[in-house]
């Protein structure tokens, strides 16, 4: 089991992404070293098949990052399915997803969902939602991902997803699955890494892994770009660029508004 980033609700509940094992266990607030819940198993603390039943609302395949909203509602980043899902408190079943937008939907099923009947639930117009798993379905877009790797909450309720593949940071308002802010890239359609530039400026990314916000909403975001050894922070409200090495950066995610 390869764990990433983990989270914990107000009564200390810890949820562990588990990659190699697709799923995502919580561990009660007594300090029990067993698990109570399960994400992405149906239910089973014994399988560890990657899209179990296949790819849907309740499936994971490799989970980066766990983040928890203030009625404990789950964040996943489902890094192998290009897509990052909510989970309301309570439930193994996503009921919004990131990064499978539903304008990829054909101009034929578009069609005929307008044209059922009122007594057709709306969320079965956009099922295909929760069963694709496409890296930039529907083309790069402030509403496409391609291996997500993290999650960060700001106390305003925005929501921010580090795009690896893209080479970007996009901000959600809340509730929203369209992004408002990119960084890293100088429009949404934009993918490459440090925007196709030899070098690093202070507006450009190649490969992020980590962002956090602080008690500001300040967003800080971990940069690789081709050295894994040397990360630094990119502190993009304001623009400065800060160096740190692994330790320094450690401490950053162990600031209070990370926990």
């Amino acid at each position: 089991m390869h764990a990433h980033e983990w989270s914990a609700d107000s009564g200390y509940s810890l949820r562990f992404p588990s990659v190699d094992n697709s799923r995502i266990l919580v561990f009660p607030s007594s300090g029990s070293a067993v698990a109570t819940v399960v994400y992405g198993q149906g239910g089973s603390f014994t399988s560890a098949t990657v899209n179990s039943g296949g790819v849907s609302a309740s499936s994971l395949n490799r989970p980066f990052g766990v983040a928890l909203d203030s009625s404990s509602g789950v964040y996943a980043v489902d890094e192998g399915n290009n897509r990052m899902l909510y989970f309301p408190n309570g439930s193994t079943t996503a009921t919004r997803v990131y990064g499978q937008p539903a304008e990829a939907i054909s101009a034929l099923e578009s069609r005929a969902a307008s044209q059922l009947a009122t007594s057709t639930p709306v969320s079965s117009w956009y099922a295909a939602r929760f069963t694709t798993d496409s890296a930039n379905l529907g083309g790069v877009l402030a509403s496409s991902l391609s291996l997500p790797r993290a999650v960060a909450l700001g106390s305003n309720g925005v929501v921010c997803i580090t795009d690896s593949g893209n080479h970007r940071v996009l901000q959600f308002a809340q509730g929203s699955t369209y992004a408002t802010v990119v960084f890293g890239q100088s429009n949404f359609s934009a993918s490459l890494p440090n925007q196709g530039f030899a070098n690093p400026t202070a507006n450009t990314l190649s490969n992020p892994l980590v962002t956090i916000l602080d008690a500001n909403n300040n967003v800080y975001i971990a940069d690789t770009g081709s050295s894994a050894r040397t990360p630094y922070a990119l502190l993009q409200q304001p623009a400065v660029l800060w160096l740190a090495d692994c330790s320094s950066l450690a401490a950053v995610l162990s600031a209070p508004c990370c926990r």
